[in-house]
């Protein structure tokens, strides 16, 4: 596919974007304005990231805490070897 192609079909995907369309009719029917849904989407922006580290702390938690167990142990083995 070359660039022509691409640009278009990005452009065809925008314009039949479900959440620009809903969005577009949330505005004409006046459901919500627009500076109401830019801070709905500016919230879920921060509950997305913090989420997200929440998320990768609990991943790398138990990861660390085995890293750690095994620095200890080889800790131990060096001392017991030097002495």
């Amino acid at each position: 596919m070359n660039d022509i192609n691409r640009k278009n079909v990005l452009i065809g995907k925008k314009k039949h974007d479900c959440n620009d369309i809903m969005r577009a009719w949330m505005i004409a029917e006046g459901i919500a304005k627009e500076s109401e849904l830019v801070q709905i989407e500016n919230d879920a922006k921060k509950s997305v990231k913090v989420s997200r580290k929440n998320a990768w702390n609990a991943y790398k938690a138990p990861i660390i805490k085995e890293k750690e167990q095994l620095l200890a142990f080889f800790k131990c083995v060096k001392n017991t070897n030097t002495q």
